[in-house]
């Protein structure tokens, strides 16, 4: 990895990554500062229930790209480090889909309690989502690939039911 990959990688990480969530934020001030919404204000859809003009409005979209990016990474360098911050995006990847309340629901990102959201996604948010879980089965870090197939297939199969 070149200086300016480097550099870019570690302020995505330490600014934009939210942990222990794992999930990419939209934006945070210059230290990762960033307004995360209460279970009440996402009950009562303040500002908007798709939680639009907040930091967690994409986390699936963001996170999902960034999973994706970092397993091409992967397939290429066998890092270690990579590895584990793949697990990371991974296991908030899961969260977003384990919140939901119905099937096929990919959460935008999460309160500050770490499980309400926001009543709308889209599928801004579902194909990302979906891209990464795709490339993360099909690559050699994933030792879950029968529960990775099974979350796919739950969110395509409800997608298509509606």
């Amino acid at each position: 990895m070149n200086n300016a990959e480097k550099m870019f990688h570690e302020i995505v990480w330490n600014r934009f990554v939210r942990l222990p969530f794992g999930h990419v934020l939209d934006y945070a001030g210059k230290n990762g500062e960033a307004y995360y919404p209460t279970a009440e204000e996402c009950e009562k859809s303040i500002p908007n229930p798709r939680s639009w003009g907040l930091p967690i409005e994409n986390g699936a979209f963001f996170t999902g790209l960034y999973a994706y990016a970092l397993l091409e990474k992967y397939s290429c360098t066998n890092c270690k480090k990579t590895a584990e911050e793949i697990k990371i995006l991974m296991n908030g990847l899961f969260l977003l889909q384990d919140v939901g309340r119905v099937e096929g629901f990919i959460a935008r990102g999460v309160a500050d309690d770490g499980i309400s959201h926001y009543p709308i996604s889209a599928e801004c948010q579902i194909f990302p989502w979906t891209l990464a879980m795709y490339a993360y089965y099909k690559s050699d870090l994933c030792v879950e690939k029968q529960e990775i197939k099974e979350r796919i297939l739950r969110v395509l199969t409800a997608l298509r039911s509606y």
